[in-house]
């Protein structure tokens, strides 16, 4: 194993373990057997090195399933061979995992936001291409729902064998899933009833749950920018209540259910000049403009 993924594996367990927040630099040169130093010739902070954690194992776990396609197996069995896959990383990155479950209610940038929303949707893709090659393109509407009904399962036995020492075989669990989520499959085709969610949705959910994450970064930093000029003491008591009205006046703009993005860009190039708030002024313009 190399440095920078020995960097990358052990600032992962550490996250894990202890969270993002409560691990130093410093803990992951101890963990790792690595220099501080050196660790910033990789990584230019540990925000940085957060966002490789997420991009090498997004791009591990992509590039596995890939690896995994073996186009001479008849579609079931290379869909099964596909899915134990998956389910032995689940199993070996656990950590991983249990970082990005830890780390939910972190403000996480926009660039591992993006990531985890592409891994979401290749995931979504390729278990599209499967069901397609395995039912038909009568399968189309219920691909969103056969997505979430799989998930429910593989995360259902992931949780059981990540706490218990299991001597179970992978293929034959998969097997046995994937017998489970075929018989569902098969009476879903046989009874045609409506899909709870039609097969577009999933776009949709991807792309709505981005933008909240990104209204959720949105309103924090509104918070601190008022907080900002509350703490400036430079700033005279008119100038400093007529910043404050401006920000409160963009959250509720940004709480509508169409907000009025050019007047909110309008207001915070009004705001630009003031030197306490550039940094959040800049950030929010790049945010609003996703």
């Amino acid at each position: 194993m190399d440095k920078r993924t020995k960097i990358i594996t052990s600032a992962m367990e550490l996250f894990a373990e202890h969270g993002f927040h409560e691990t130093s630099m410093q803990t992951v040169a101890n963990y790792s057997n690595i220099s501080k130093g050196n660790i910033y010739t990789y990584f230019k902070s540990k925000e940085d090195l957060l966002y490789h954690i997420f991009k090498y194992f997004g791009d591990l776990m992509k590039d596995s399933i890939e690896e995994a396609v073996d186009s001479t197996l008849p579609p079931k069995e290379r869909f099964i061979t596909q899915m134990e896959v998956t389910l032995r990383q689940r199993l070996q990155f656990k950590g991983f995992f249990m970082m990005q479950y830890r780390e939910q209610t972190m403000n996480l940038s926009p660039e591992i936001k993006q990531i985890m929303l592409g891994l979401q949707e290749y995931k979504f893709n390729w278990l599209k291409q499967n069901l397609l090659e395995i039912y038909g393109e009568n399968i189309l509407p219920y691909v969103f729902d056969a997505s979430l009904i799989l998930d429910s399962m593989v995360n259902g036995y992931v949780k059981v064998l990540t706490v218990m020492d299991h001597h179970l075989s992978l293929n034959g669990l998969c097997s046995y899933m994937f017998d489970r989520f075929d018989a569902m499959m098969k009476e879903l085709l046989e009874t045609k009833p409506d899909a709870l969610f039609p097969e577009n949705y999933a776009k949709e959910i991807l792309t709505t749950v981005a933008a909240r994450s990104s209204y959720k970064d949105v309103f924090d930093l509104f918070k601190e920018m008022k907080k900002a000029i509350l703490n400036q003491a430079s700033i005279k008591d008119q100038e400093r209540t007529d910043i404050i009205k401006s920000i409160e006046f963009m959250v509720s703009e940004l709480k509508q259910e169409e907000p009025r993005l050019f007047i909110l860009k309008g207001v915070l190039n009004e705001l630009s000049s003031i030197e306490s708030i550039k940094g959040y002024v800049k950030e929010l313009k790049e945010l609003l403009s996703k």
